[in-house]
């Protein structure tokens, strides 16, 4: 078990998932999305280990970044994991304060 001092370093984490979305001009609606669920798990795993961190649901819609922004702002995060999956080629990227 970590110290006190230990876990007051310890960097914040805020894990990102997408929630689930629908698109009636595709007639799809996804009940339950892959992301929010991993996020979440992961999120708890860390608490779990003595990690500050919280899931940060990501609305999917044109203000669910800028929500998603303010939450991590919110929290004070150092370290942002974002969860999804998109159109494009995967990609990994690093953003730095």
């Amino acid at each position: 078990m970590k110290g006190q001092q230990e876990l007051s370093r310890s960097p914040r984490i805020a894990v990102l998932g997408f929630l689930p979305w629908n698109d009636p001009a595709r007639d799809i609606a996804v009940q339950e999305n892959p992301a929010a669920i991993v996020a979440d798990r992961t999120a708890r795993e860390l608490a779990e280990a003595s990690l500050p961190s919280a899931f940060v649901p990501v609305p999917v819609s044109d203000e669910g970044i800028h929500k998603a922004s303010e939450m991590v702002r919110l929290l004070q995060s150092e370290i942002i994991v974002a969860l999804g999956q998109t159109k494009t080629e995967p990609r990994l990227e690093r953003f730095g304060r």
